[in-house]
């Protein structure tokens, strides 16, 4: 769910450039070796307002998720149903946080990803395979980025309970423990529907 939750953030994103009706929109990428690909746009508001939708509909989104999974990879959505105030106010209060002084975010950086896997972090390397900028052995450098990643609430998930969070701004906890939350529900949802995609039995897999 972790890894879902991320790239629904990636998603949100992408959903700037379409709209609910965009189903059979793409967004386009460029790959370095490769020329021109595509990203899927599949809406999920079936699976979202199941009231309104048919068995039916729901089974065709379930089968474009899964044909995008096997041919692309990748996927982006529209009609997730996510609320924009939530989306915002942890957009806003991230970047207000992000707007302090490193000694003030550094206090919140774990010691020990092992223990605490959470927190601000702006020595991240995610290609380990990179080198350094003279192209010899050097250690790569960490990327150009700052993150603040929270876990579950829930004591029965298995992660470590979560810590305190900054006070500035006052309200940074509750936006992105709402927002959380929130994604939360979104990746349930997108994960029954590829249980859906693999033919599995929605209520057994959860």
């Amino acid at each position: 769910i972790r890894a879902c939750i991320v790239l629904l953030v990636t998603f949100h994103c992408a959903q700037s450039l379409t709209n609910d009706q965009g189903r059979q929109q793409h967004l386009s990428i460029m790959a370095a070796d490769e020329g021109t690909s595509s990203i899927p746009i599949i809406s999920i508001e079936s699976w979202v307002n199941k009231d309104k939708h048919s068995d039916e509909e729901r089974m065709k989104v379930a089968e474009e998720i899964g044909q995008a999974c096997r041919e692309v990879g990748f996927f982006g959505i529209t009609g997730h149903g996510a609320n924009p105030k939530v989306v915002n106010n942890a957009w806003e209060d991230s970047g207000k946080f992000f707007d302090c002084a490193l000694e003030e975010k550094i206090q919140f950086k774990s010691e020990s990803d092992k223990d605490y896997p959470y927190g601000y972090e702006n020595t991240e390397v995610l290609s380990v395979g990179k080198k350094g900028s003279g192209g010899n052995s050097d250690p790569p450098p960490p990327d150009l980025k700052e993150t603040y990643a929270i876990g579950p609430y829930n004591p029965d998930s298995g992660m470590p309970p979560r810590r305190a969070f900054p006070s500035n701004p006052p309200s940074f906890e509750q936006s992105l423990s709402t927002y959380f939350e929130e994604m939360e529900k979104l990746a349930q949802t997108l994960l029954r529907i590829m249980a859906v995609a693999l033919e599995l039995d929605d209520q057994a897999f959860f």
